[in-house]
């Protein structure tokens, strides 16, 4: 009987390991078999925090581009209109080419034909925006006329060609006021534009109006 016991315990330790084993196996292949679902979240998660990182990293960067090489708009280059000339500006009435000038004729003589006149100023109109005229200043000058010189009155406001002659018996008349002498021709404070060749001399006389 006591040889039977320890055979019958031996058998049973052997069955018991056997389990054992068995039990320790499938807990092993368990855990494997869960750690790879685990291994693969992880590694899914750790690619989409790296593709969203690249994302941001992309999405920053393209702005930024985006920024530095957006062209501006119109508004911000187009020059600015320049500013516009005032229509009042009287002084225009005031430019002359060169030779010629606007003068004051105080006396006349002729044989050699010639005009004492005083030099002038433009002066813009007080009253009137645009308007401006000339006025007679200091001084006395005296000037010879060219051979062949030409010479224009105004009858009202009409210019009409006339000898020089007739131009320099006008400056007289309306120096004295000789209404006789005057004729069809007006006056208008004895104001002429000359117009000078390089000696000097007066090639052209025109009468100029004032109102």
């Amino acid at each position: 009987m006591s040889v039977r016991r320890p055979a019958a315990s031996l058998l049973l330790a052997a069955a018991a390991l056997a389990l054992t084993a068995c039990s320790s196996g499938g807990t092993t292949t368990a855990a494997g078999s869960s750690a790879t679902p685990a291994a693969t979240v992880a590694a899914s998660a750790s690619a989409s925090a790296s593709a969203g990182a690249t994302a941001s990293t992309g999405a920053g960067t393209g702005a930024g581009t985006g920024t530095a090489t957006a062209k501006p708009t119109a508004g911000s280059t187009a020059k600015p209109s320049a500013k516009p000339v005032p229509a009042g500006d009287c002084t225009a009435a005031a430019q002359r080419p060169g030779g010629h000038k606007v003068i004051s004729a105080t006396v006349a003589w002729g044989g050699p034909d010639r005009i004492g006149a005083a030099p002038t100023r433009f002066v813009c109109g007080k009253d009137v925006p645009g308007e401006g005229y000339w006025e007679a200043t200091t001084g006395d000058d005296t000037y010879f006329f060219a051979p062949g010189a030409t010479a224009e009155l105004l009858v009202g406001t009409q210019a009409k060609a006339v000898p020089v002659a007739r131009a320099l018996q006008q400056v007289v008349a309306c120096t004295t006021d000789n209404k006789a002498s005057q004729g069809e021709y007006g006056c208008y404070g004895n104001l002429y534009e000359i117009t000078l060749d390089g000696a000097g001399k007066i090639t052209r006389i025109a009468a100029m109006y004032r109102a």
